[in-house]
């Protein structure tokens, strides 16, 4: 009895430790219902035991020796292969949750940097693409199949073929590629992406899989690409300064020179760099140089200022007025800093300045001295011609009476130069005939500029006589046909116009010293290279030029600006760059001006808008907004635009423009000539008027004007503008 308690007893003991192992690897593995079901046999094996033991105590059946030990050989046999089975499980599972802590930090990882994976199957033709691989393409992770027809189907239609090529090309080759490309996702937005991978092989050469990596390298191309833009703009500044920028070390070898070095001294930049800075400073500037150096390089950014002579590679000096600075601490320097802008020519101009003005003294001295000789010497030619009257019956006294006379003369045409030097020569005004003194002075003016200056003369009919000195006015158009020959080098067309001209109350408003009236104006137009914005606002100044050192004095503008005022007119210059200047003389009539409209007043009904609308297109906002105004008061509707493009934008929304009235000279690529063509295409019946500065023979030279197009002269006048208006809108208007 005591044995079969025994046997039973441990059978069920480890028939119950096998269901519980069991029951334990559920948590392992996972799999409920299989661990559940062996379990709950094993539980079953032990109440089977159970109740055979029961039925040996209680109901004293005999103990089935070989059969017991059997069950028992079996119980031990499945609790030891649980308890040994129970580790593998558990390191199994070690090693799923290390695999899925990997996976997930290696998708961590490829979500933070962008980067996805993928493999391709060859055999099998399977793709996968890791999750962020989808989330690149803009696709939740698993919505659709993996696929190669996929991925092309989201590159970039403009990449696409240069990707396909690579892809083939590397997989020919046998060799892994690198690929930058842009991809377009299914809400439209477009992503660079750089995509990495190879083919691999088996034992036999044959491709089993291609394996790769794709990273959205959007954010890091519009770093690069701020990057460069930023480097560009540096470099940019750098190479366009006209300052020289070296950058110089603590021991003064030149680190960096900027290109402007061969622009300003001549020296290419590398021939500078290694070099002591000292070496190419006036030896009479060294020390100063060298205690400079001293000082800055022991203070951090400490700036000082400090004018130095430096060779020219023509071996000549030029003064640098340089601000250096210490920025030796600075790690994106690291280098002493010299700014340094050559002043040479502005020293040479104070230079000429402080001449120019020691001979204006020199002049009004002269001027005073002759003006007191001239008094001198009339009395002594009004004694002489006198004495000699007296002493006409005396040879001897007569032969020291004329000779004396005759160095008093000679003394009166001296002062007479020294008049004309300081200019203190009262003008001679006559009645001058524009047509036949410009026609007369067309020899000496083709002489003047050259053969290879065509010079055209153009006569206006009825033209007014005008009232101004003759000389003067020669020297005028002199100086101005100089000016324009030096405007081109390379030949080219000078045109001399006369016509009448009348400055009316509302230009002479504008200008501090015009008086309205009637005028015969004398223009010079060439078409050479013209001038900037900043040139003409400076070029009536006295000894302002462009040209080089030496080769201008900077006087003949001023002194045909001053000769003009002078004989009380006015003069204007119209000029553009690449297109020519026009130097317009308003010369005063001979006769008074007429009484001019008194202001508001409108001209005749006849000249008044019949119900049409004029576009003014013009840059300069005070010419449009009075182009408007006198447009509105003549009763026409007025669209304006400031540039041809918004001119074209007008045009196509408004179809009922009857005429446009644009400036020659417009900013951008659109100018008038282009607009108007622009504008006959959008409304072929459409009038154009052309306004300029330029004269209307000036702009058909060149070749702007076109069929059935009219001039309108700036400045202009209300009446001008009416009868140009009814001129181009009226085909049976006459002038």
């Amino acid at each position: 009895m005591a044995l079969a308690i025994f046997v039973l007893g441990v059978s069920i003991a480890l028939q119950f430790a096998a269901a519980i192992y069991a029951v334990s690897l559920i948590r392992v593995t996972g799999h409920r219902i299989a661990w559940l079901m062996l379990a709950a046999a094993m539980v079953m094996m032990a109440i089977r035991r159970i109740l055979v033991l029961a039925d040996i105590v209680y109901l004293e059946i005999d103990f089935d020796v070989d059969a017991e030990f059997v069950a028992l050989g079996t119980s031990m046999l499945l609790a030891a292969g649980m308890a040994s089975i129970r580790p593998f499980f558990h390191s199994v599972r070690r090693k799923q949750d290390a695999l899925a802590a990997s996976e997930m930090a290696l998708a961590e990882a490829q979500s933070i940097a962008h980067v996805g994976s993928w493999e391709w199957n060859v055999r099998t033709d399977e793709v996968w693409w890791s999750d962020e691989h989808y989330r690149i393409f803009g696709l939740k992770p698993g919505s659709v199949p993996a696929s190669y027809s996929l991925f092309v189907s989201g590159v970039h239609p403009d990449d696409k073929e240069r990707v396909l090529t690579g892809l083939e090309s590397a997989r020919a080759e046998r060799r892994l590629y690198d690929l930058e490309f842009r991809i377009l996702r299914p809400d439209g937005g477009e992503r660079e992406v750089r995509t990495r991978g190879g083919m691999i092989y088996d034992k036999d050469g044959m491709p089993v899989r291609m394996r790769g990596t794709i990273q959205d390298i959007t954010s890091s191309k519009l770093v690069e690409e701020e990057l460069r833009r930023s480097e560009a703009r540096f470099r940019a500044l750098i190479e366009n300064a006209r300052d020289i920028i070296l950058l110089i070390a603590a021991d003064a070898t030149i680190l960096f020179a900027s290109p402007s070095v061969e622009r300003v001294m001549g020296f290419k930049p590398w021939e500078l760099v290694g070099h002591k800075g000292f070496d190419r400073v006036h030896p009479d500037d060294g020390a100063l140089l060298r205690e400079l150096h001293g000082r800055i390089n022991a203070i951090p950014d400490h700036v000082e200022r400090i004018d130095l002579r430096f060779r020219h590679a023509d071996g000549s000096w030029h003064v640098l007025d340089s601000i250096v600075c210490n920025l030796l601490h600075d790690p994106a320097v690291g280098a002493i800093v010299i700014n340094a802008r050559d002043i040479t020519d502005r020293i040479a101009m104070e230079d000429q300045l402080r001449q120019a003005q020691k001979m204006q003294a020199v002049g009004q001295l002269t001027g005073g001295i002759a003006h007191d000789f001239n008094n001198l010497l009339s009395v002594v030619l009004g004694n002489l011609e006198v004495l000699s009257e007296r002493v006409a019956h005396d040879p001897a006294l007569l032969a020291l009476a004329r000779p004396a006379a005759t160095a008093a003369e000679r003394g009166a045409i001296l002062t007479e130069r020294l008049l004309a030097f300081s200019r203190r020569q009262a003008l001679q005004p006559r009645v001058v005939r524009l047509n036949e003194f410009i026609t007369g002075m067309a020899e000496r003016v083709q002489r003047t500029v050259g053969d290879a200056v065509e010079v055209e003369i153009i006569t206006a009919a009825g033209l007014w006589p005008c009232e101004v000195d003759p000389t003067q006015l020669e020297n005028a158009i002199l100086n101005l046909a100089i000016n324009a020959r030096n405007a081109m080098p390379g030949g080219g067309k000078l045109t001399i116009e006369a016509a009448n001209a009348r400055l009316d109350d509302d230009y002479a408003a504008a200008q501090a010293d015009v008086l309205p009236g009637h005028y015969v104006s004398l223009s010079v137009t060439d078409d050479g290279k013209g001038m900037s914005a900043k040139v003409l606002k400076h070029a009536f100044e006295p000894f302002f030029t462009t040209a080089e050192v030496g080769k201008g004095s900077g006087l003949g503008l001023s002194m045909v600006y001053g000769f003009v005022k002078q004989s009380g007119g006015h003069v204007t210059i119209y000029s553009e760059e690449r297109c020519g200047t026009t130097v317009r003389m308003y010369l005063p009539r001979l006769r008074a001006a007429t009484a001019s409209a008194a202001p508001g007043q409108l001209p005749q009904p006849d000249y008044m808008a019949r119900g049409e609308t004029v576009l003014v297109v013009e840059d300069d906002v005070e010419v449009r907004s009075l182009a408007v105004a006198l447009l509105a008061d003549l009763g026409y509707g007025v669209l304006e635009a400031g540039h041809g493009q918004a001119a074209l934008d007008l045009l196509t929304e408004n179809p009922r423009i009857n005429l446009l009235l644009t400036d020659m000279v417009l900013p951008g690529e659109i100018s008038g000539g282009v607009l108007a063509a622009k504008a006959r295409k959008i409304q072929p019946g459409i009038r154009v008027i052309y306004m300029s500065g330029y004269t209307e023979n000036a702009i058909n030279r060149l070749g702007e004007m076109q069929d059935g197009a009219i001039a309108l002269q700036k400045p202009f006048r209300r009446a001008e503008l009416a009868h140009k208006l009814r001129q181009a809108l009226d085909p049976d208007h006459r002038s």
